[in-house]
């Protein structure tokens, strides 16, 4: 149940699984206390392991796993009577191991972290850190423990805190009203299982918002791979657009030309005109001149002048 087959980086996710699992721990407690068979069943199942390791980490656990994890190891070691493989003097020398003031210690790190003191009989949400807020919505609060859960705990701590530090021979001491205690432990049972549903739902919402991401981010790419092509596309059209436009150039400079060399053929033929014609009136005059002195003038001329 603790153990995890890889470190989380994901914030969001790794905060879900601290919840799962103090939702798992705070049911065990509640429901091993005072249940002899019920533990021996629990403990020849493996749960020692599951409860020694994070209570021996140092680092990388959240406090309030590590501290209900104490908690539990201690219920167990406390009510330990039933007759089996593990006997509370099994658990006393890993209590050694362990330390009875560093299981004291976690414990009261986790009754004094703000999840565990902020709880009150008004209001069991609490609001969520920045880190935690899932895909940037806003999250209104969350919920960890509850009311019943931290009286349970307030009444039974220095039972339990005591029996950490017992003889393996010694006899438990119960807490008095068993009747009041099934009552609490049903109602702690019931909220257990409304938190499990609300962090499936939260842990289906973080999935979906990772998808989300991760098709945004798909999308994204598909962007700049478009971009891409349409800055090559504008780099070609640019390349075609300078050809044309040094055509069009040198077009421009041969039109100019032509056209220059059209003028002076205009020119060169308003020139033979005016030559033509200043020659046509001289031979008018001299034919002219010719009649008055009595000259022959011949027929072409003559034809020549009629036409004129």
């Amino acid at each position: 149940m603790l153990a995890r087959a890889k470190v989380i980086d994901d914030v969001i996710e790794s905060r879900l699984w601290d919840k799962i699992i103090v939702g798992y721990l705070v049911l065990l407690s509640t429901w091993l206390w005072e249940d002899p068979k019920s533990i021996r069943i629990f403990l020849e199942a493996g749960g020692i392991g599951v409860l020694v390791e994070p209570i021996s980490q140092t680092s990388g656990i959240d406090v309030l796993v590590q501290g209900l994890c104490a908690f539990l190891f201690a219920i167990c070691y406390h009510f330990n009577r039933e007759p089996g493989e593990i006997t509370r003097k099994t658990l006393h020398p890993i209590i050694t191991r362990l330390g009875g003031d560093q299981l004291i210690s976690r414990m009261a790190r986790a009754r004094d972290d703000d999840r565990f003191r902020h709880i009150n009989p008004d209001s069991i949400i609490l609001p969520v850190p920045p880190s935690a807020v899932i895909a940037s919505k806003v999250v209104e609060g969350e919920v960890w423990l509850d009311w019943g859960f931290v009286e349970f705990w307030k009444a039974n701590y220095y039972t339990v805190q005591r029996g950490i530090n017992a003889d393996p021979d010694a006899v438990a001491s119960g807490p008095g009203d068993t009747t009041e205690l099934q009552l609490v432990i049903s109602s702690l049972r019931d909220v257990v299982r409304k938190q499990a549903d609300e962090l499936q739902a939260a842990k289906a919402e973080a999935t979906e918002a990772k998808k989300q991401h991760q098709l945004f981010a798909a999308k994204q790419v598909a962007g700049d791979d478009l971009q891409k092509k349409l800055d090559a596309l504008q780099v070609e059209r640019d390349k075609e657009r300078e050809t044309l436009q040094k055509q069009i150039q040198d077009l421009s400079a041969q039109l100019s030309e032509l056209q220059e060399k059209k003028k002076e053929q205009e020119k060169e033929q308003e020139d033979l005109l005016v030559f033509l014609e200043e020659v046509s009136e001289k031979r008018r005059r001299d034919k002219a001149t010719m009649r008055t002195a009595g000259l022959e003038v011949s027929e072409d001329e003559g034809g020549d002048e009629d036409d004129e």
